[in-house]
């Protein structure tokens, strides 16, 4: 699609004026377009716009994108007059100006904290009950997974405390979490997110987030009923509209709150306009026609999309087990790369499981084939995290046990660091470390870096400084899994541009975290990740892996509650994994491959595995 070039579609959702506007973007038809070109067009009109995002990767793009606009150059448009930010971001904003005395606490803390204020009100896990201690530890996690669930839900939800209709295993605990949250005065992501309802509510938000003209809402089929709330009450307050931009055909993130139904005709006010986007500008026809197939196969889901190009027919391969499957791929990729005809990062490798997904690794190794892998495995990377260490610890989070974190990752050393009458953090921790010469660098670096916050400057100068100098380059390369450094520290160092203090910058690798949002794909390399970690990207060739029943679909689906507000853990049943598959095959612009694996080793046995249900829905043959 070339600049200024739309469909009437396009040009409709461009220039509609209502008080709530809905635009259904289906997947390739030019979202991100119409959202800037409507904000310009607004913009241009001397209107204020607020522009919300999912994530932080979306909000630097569109960032990008807007300053590079040719109205934005020509000075036709004022940059000043459109605001571009995460959910996670505001909520951040709002809560350091109108509840300062809050901590921001991170998943693990919030976590931990949550089992305390169970064990305390008198809800245990039970060990004596199971003999194995495998299998006690197993449904340890499980049951307090199932209680950590249930409150996020019942919280992003907007489920008040005092609700008869919670269920009665977690109502006490429900209580008792938000009364410690209010006491101790600490929050997480998601009661984060509550309390900037609240303050909107109580009309105490701050006034740079009041005043929009408009504010436009992306990838709104993620929202959960707190932020859909929260932008509908920032535009009431401010007199403006509200235009939402999603597609309900690829909502897959009902487990986290989201709400897979609101972007709906019947979800509107007296005065709104709907408008559905169904010119596909990135899949052949070949490509579209068995994704369509899976997810129309929801009911009430009637999604269109039309493709003016055609290409070749999606392809089906078995294999005799998922090793087989990643051979295949990476030899498929080589075929590709031949001839250097398709770059490297236009290429994808998809799966439902990680475990299918990790088999990928050595198979492109083998052909040195280089990739990223885009999963939560970021933030379990030595270098992620003792840079979320000293993020606490120059944020005046938990500095203590930080440094004791930061120090064994820095040094590979145990070495408990507690405070003492008299001693800062930092004189602490050179005491305790005085037997160690090679503790020197990191200290000399945080305390310098301390310093630096005093004086003040751009936090992406503080940020790099001090990576250099505390040498974590050739630190952490040289741990177990330090072969990703080089990557981290790129998308970190990028990262740190958009913020402008270490309590910011921890806000967003926090909300990075909340909302899953691992490494970025790469130029020159291959993207390797689930459909949650592909969404809103495009492949000129997709490979989607492990289509196995118990594994695409997933084995833990549960059918929903009738009522999602008190589903507590829900999974989006088998309607999202639909979805999932038509956002994974929507992915591909020329080529989409579909494997899956006849058997899989469980121990020494060899099980047979039977194709996936959701490869019946496509319409393709399936191959014997």
């Amino acid at each position: 699609m070339t600049h200024r070039s739309f469909t009437n579609e396009q040009l409709e959702a461009i220039s509609v004026d209502a008080k709530e506007v809905f635009i259904s973007a289906g997947a390739g038809t030019g979202k991100t377009t119409v959202i800037i070109e409507r904000a310009m067009r607004l913009a241009k009109a001397g209107k204020r716009i607020l522009v919300t995002t999912f994530s932080i990767t979306a909000r630097q793009e569109l960032q990008h994108r807007i300053a590079q606009h040719a109205d934005v150059l020509s000075g036709a448009v004022d940059m000043d007059l459109i605001t571009i930010a995460t959910s996670g971001s505001i909520a951040w904003q709002v809560l350091n100006e109108v509840y300062p005395e809050y901590t921001l606490l991170s998943q693990s803390q919030a976590y931990r904290k949550l089992i305390e204020v169970a064990e305390k009100i008198g809800i245990v896990f039970v060990a004596d009950k199971y003999e194995d201690v495998a299998e006690s530890d197993k449904k340890r996690r499980e049951f307090y997974r199932y209680i950590s669930n249930a409150v996020n839900l019942l919280t992003v939800n907007d489920i008040q405390v005092d609700d008869i209709e919670i269920p009665e295993d977690i109502a006490p605990l429900y209580k008792a979490w938000h009364e410690t949250l209010v006491d101790e005065k600490i929050c997480d992501a998601n009661a984060m997110l509550r309390m900037t309802l609240d303050a909107i509510l109580e009309k105490s938000i701050p006034e740079k987030w009041l005043g929009f003209d408009e504010i436009l809402g992306d990838e709104a089929q993620d929202f959960s009923m707190v932020q859909y709330l929260t932008l509908l009450q920032m535009a009431s307050h401010s007199s403006g509209n509200l235009t939402l931009v999603g597609d309900n055909a690829q909502a897959i993130y009902s487990w986290r709150g989201a709400l897979p139904s609101l972007l709906t005709p019947s979800n509107m006010g007296e005065n709104g306009a709907f408008i559905e986007l169904t010119h596909n500008f990135r899949s052949t026809k070949q490509i579209l026609a068995p994704a369509l197939a899976v997810v129309n196969s929801i009911p009430g889901m009637e999604k269109r999309l039309v493709s003016e190009v055609s290409g070749p027919a999606v392809s089906m391969k078995v294999l005799q087990q998922v090793k087989k499957e990643a051979d295949y791929i990476a030899e498929r990729c080589l075929d590709l790369l031949e001839g250097n005809k398709i770059p490297l990062h236009e290429i994808a490798i998809m799966g439902r499981s990680h475990s299918v997904l990790n088999e990928t690794f050595s198979a492109l190794s083998k052909h040195n084939l280089p990739f990223v892998y885009i999963g939560n495995t970021f933030f379990k990377r030595p270098e992620y995290k003792i840079i979320r260490s000293v993020s606490d610890i120059l944020s005046g989070v938990s500095p203590f046990q930080e440094m004791t974190r930061t120090v064994h990752l820095y040094l590979g050393k145990d070495i408990k660091i507690g405070p003492e009458d008299g001693l800062s953090v930092y004189d602490a921790a050179r005491k305790a470390l005085s037997r160690y010469p090679s503790s020197k660098r990191l200290m000399n670096a945080l305390a310098v870096a301390h310093e630096r916050i005093a004086v003040g400057g751009k936090f992406a100068h503080q940020f790099n400084s001090l990576m250099d100098d505390m040498g974590l380059f050739d630190q952490m390369r040289r741990q177990p899994g330090g072969n990703h450094t080089a990557h981290t520290l790129t998308d970190l160092r990028e990262m740190s541009i958009n913020y402008s203090d270490w309590p910011s910058f921890r806000a967003g690798l926090l909300e990075r975290e909340n909302t899953g949002q691992g490494q970025k794909p790469m130029e020159g390399h291959i993207f390797v990740g689930t459909p949650f970690a592909a969404k809103g990207k495009e492949f000129h060739t997709a490979f989607v892996m492990g289509l196995n029943e118990g594994v695409f679909p997933s084995p833990f689906i549960t059918e929903n509650e009738v009522d999602y507000r008190y589903d507590v853990m829900r999974s989006g049943g088998y309607d999202e994994e639909k979805r999932m598959l038509f956002v994974a095959i929507t992915r591909a612009k020329k080529n989409c491959i579909l494997t899956w694996s006849r058997k899989r080793r469980n121990g020494p046995v060899m099980q047979d595995l039977m194709p996936s249900s959701l490869l019946y829905l496509t319409g393709l043959k399936l191959p014997r």
